[in-house]
């Protein structure tokens, strides 16, 4: 209901249908998780992060590390950046940062992101060079993340590089790309805008896809 453009009444629903903490914590947990994607969806951060600070105490654990990590992620979106690594720093300690868990990438990739949220750029490119000495990720939201910071960092040349080496294909990546090459070569800069303008008035854009551009 939530995906068909009514998260309103969808919330209204979960309110009726969700049992009680006490006696089903785990039922309550998986109904709790989908709140917590409707609110952020709908970017509700403020409340959502409400809603995780004023959980039950008697959760399955595996929630309450799922709710951990969602609370860093509202404090990110808020733009409280030191709120964040205090709730993931919390997070791989209780994990004794084990790299083979993919949830400790996730919790450390968030880092590497509060960094750049707080404006603290050259913090962010230490962070992202050690976890690139720890894993060699090639998903395309790190790929992205890496070229965000190369970029506030001043690393134009070494951002364009590895973006156009990561091969990514979503508007955001490709207005990113396109930004990298902008910065690292003045010289080209009407073929670089006449890409931009092309990638803007392609049939497959939506009007985010366009607004990058």
């Amino acid at each position: 209901m939530a995906s068909a453009g009514a998260p309103g009444l969808a919330l209204r629903l979960m309110d009726g249908a969700q049992p009680g903490a006490a006696d089903y914590p785990g039922d309550w947990a998986a109904w709790e998780r989908a709140r917590i994607r409707v609110l952020a969806d709908t970017g509700a951060w403020r409340r959502a992060l409400q809603r995780l600070d004023e959980r039950p105490s008697n959760l399955p654990r595996t929630f309450d590390h799922w709710a951990e990590y969602q609370q860093a992620r509202c404090h990110l979106e808020l733009g409280q950046a030191e709120a964040a690594r205090q709730r993931l720093r919390a997070l791989l300690w209780q994990r004794r940062a084990d790299a083979a868990d993919e949830r400790v990438r996730r919790w450390r990739r968030a880092i590497v992101r509060s960094y750049l949220v707080g404006g603290a750029v050259e913090d962010a490119v230490t962070a992202m060079r050690r976890f690139d000495q720890d894993y060699a990720d090639p998903g395309t939201a790190w790929a992205h993340l890496r070229g965000r910071v190369l970029l506030r960092a001043g690393r134009a040349h070494e951002a364009a590089r590895h973006l156009a080496g990561a091969r990514l294909d979503t508007p955001a990546a490709r207005a990113l790309t396109l930004l990298a090459r902008l910065r690292s070569d003045a010289r080209g800069a009407s073929a670089i805008a006449q890409e931009a303008l092309s990638a803007a008035r392609a049939d497959d854009a939506d009007a985010p896809a366009r607004a990058r551009f």
